[in-house]
């Protein structure tokens, strides 16, 4: 799967203007102002900023120089016509930026037009409804059963080819649109209406998309926040989700020259927001849980915030490209056990499964396991070769498989670097003599922090490349629970870190 880097900067301006071809009558025809907002979104070529990761900070002061130009001023002295499409137009010819992708001006809080370089005009307007609603299908116990209620906020979204037309679609005319949805939606319980009897964020917005393409033919896709962290879109043919959440984090610009401000120890509390795809459960009404995404990158996110991202195995560096890339590296593995005692089958199976999640950008780690069809490293290469080598499957390699497992450490330095996406760090007592019921038994419940056994972990170390990253699996029921979580995980963590450098 290939991946775009768009680099993103934002400023603000405050300026007044005269729209004069709107309709007589049209409040924007008098003189009047906004506090603007003006975003761009660049695919930078490798090499345009003076260091690795001083591209945003590049971007922004190319975007500062051209809104300085609009700051405080009758935006009608630039141009007769100041719309938000010609106002994004006249940066899109004033920024000295190579692969601009996108223009856009908000020029209010609830609603902007983004331009792109083919002059195609992508305006949204926000909307605002208060609304009580449960989900009948969620397990029992879970919080979204219960009657609650939200303050929902929707984003119309529509695309049009602007020609170079002056105005694309009014935000009027979307008001007016959305006039009788919000009639029907807001202080109301949404189980009761027709169609929303289990209304997920995903149900809700298909729901709004049948309603209003009827009525909006250029409408492109519909978002609806039922928080402001969680959100789900639907364009007419399928859904996503996304989470946000923020990071409080040191950093430390490694390649950023010396006595430069970013070179130097500092912090930032970074937003960050996890999108994802998936076809729609038919019960549930949801792509995925909200909260089962929260808990899956949890591991991630403790990895992250508040800590010293520069000293964090396998980062880059410490700009946000860097920290994306490596995020998603870290979240796109999806560990694969496999049981299947046909090799050919096996391998067609592993080989459809790699295909399956290829769109989604994920990567199929296959795990050796003594206990299991595919008990070794050599193994668990047969089948990815006899899957065909797809570009995005992988071998998991766990030390405590590998410690009990006829798996060498030959075996483990041989394997393609390609393949090698995360490993499993524990320790236990090696060899290939106990009984599956005692390889289960450690593996799910009695596992021993690094140090604790005798696996040849240094080995296995060296063995693996430098920059893999490393998830700390130590399960163990019985130390476990003389230790509150967070002095577990610190312990293991701990004890792990001689093995890892």
């Amino acid at each position: 799967m290939s991946l775009l880097t768009l680099h993103t900067a934002s400023r603000n301006f405050e300026s007044a203007r005269q729209v004069g071809i709107l309709p007589e009558g049209h409040k924007g025809r008098r003189l009047h102002g906004h506090s603007f907002v003006a975003k761009i979104r660049a695919d930078l070529p490798a090499g345009w900023a003076p260091y690795p990761g001083g591209e945003v900070p590049l971007l922004g002061q190319r975007l500062a120089a051209c809104t300085e130009q609009l700051d405080y001023r009758l935006l009608n002295d630039l141009h007769p016509n100041p719309t938000d499409e010609n106002l994004a137009r006249w940066l899109r010819d004033q920024l000295d930026v190579p692969g601009l992708e996108q223009v856009g001006i908000q020029s209010t809080a609830d609603q902007g037009v983004d331009l792109d370089r083919h002059d195609q005009a992508h305006v949204w307007r926000r909307y605002r409804f208060q609304s009580a609603h449960k989900l009948p299908n969620v397990p029992l116990g879970h919080k979204c059963g219960r009657l609650h209620g939200h303050g929902f906020e929707v984003i119309v979204h529509a695309n049009q080819d602007a020609g170079g037309r002056d105005l694309s679609i009014d935000y009027d005319h979307l008001d007016a649109i959305w006039a009788p949805f919000h009639y029907q939606l807001n202080h109301q319980y949404l189980n009761d209406i027709e169609g929303l009897s289990n209304p997920t964020s995903e149900i809700m917005a298909g729901w709004l998309w049948a309603r209003l393409k009827a009525v909006l033919p250029e409408l492109s896709w519909v978002t609806v926040y039922e928080t402001g962290s969680c959100g789900a879109n639907f364009n007419g043919r399928e859904y996503r989700i996304w989470k946000e959440m923020t990071l409080d984090s040191a950093v430390r610009l490694r390649h950023a020259p010396g006595g430069h401000p970013l070179a130097g120890t500092h912090g930032h509390t970074f937003t960050l927001r996890l999108h994802l795809a998936a076809p729609l459960d038919q019960v549930m009404g949801w792509t995925v849980d909200f909260g089962d995404v929260k808990a899956l990158f949890n591991p991630i996110f403790k990895r992250l915030d508040h800590h010293p991202l520069h000293e964090l195995p396998g980062l880059a560096d410490c700009d946000a490209a860097s920290l994306s890339h490596w995020i998603l590296q870290q979240a796109r593995a999806v560990l694969v056990a496999a049981d299947d005692p046909d090799w050919h089958r096996l391998s067609q199976n592993f080989a459809l499964l790699c295909e399956a999640m290829k769109p989604y950008g994920l990567t199929a780690n296959l795990e050796f396991m003594p206990w299991t069809s595919v008990k070794s490293a050599r193994e668990a290469v047969t089948v990815v070769e006899g899957a065909g080598r797809p570009d995005n499957a992988g071998v998991l390699v766990d030390a405590l498989h590998f410690g009990r497992s006829a798996t060498t450490l030959e075996d483990i330095s041989t394997l393609p670097r390609e393949w090698l996406h995360y490993a499993q760090w524990c320790d236990a007592e090696p060899g290939t003599h106990f009984s599956q019921e005692d390889l289960i038994h450690t593996a799910r419940e009695a596992r021993l922090p690094p140090g604790e056994g005798r696996i040849d972990l240094v080995g296995l170390s060296q063995a693996l490349p430098v920059d893999l990253p490393i998830s700390v699996e130590v399960v163990n029921f019985e130390q476990e629970a003389q230790h509150s979580p967070e002095a577990w995980a610190s312990q293991c963590l701990a004890a792990s870190q001689p093995y890892l450098v």
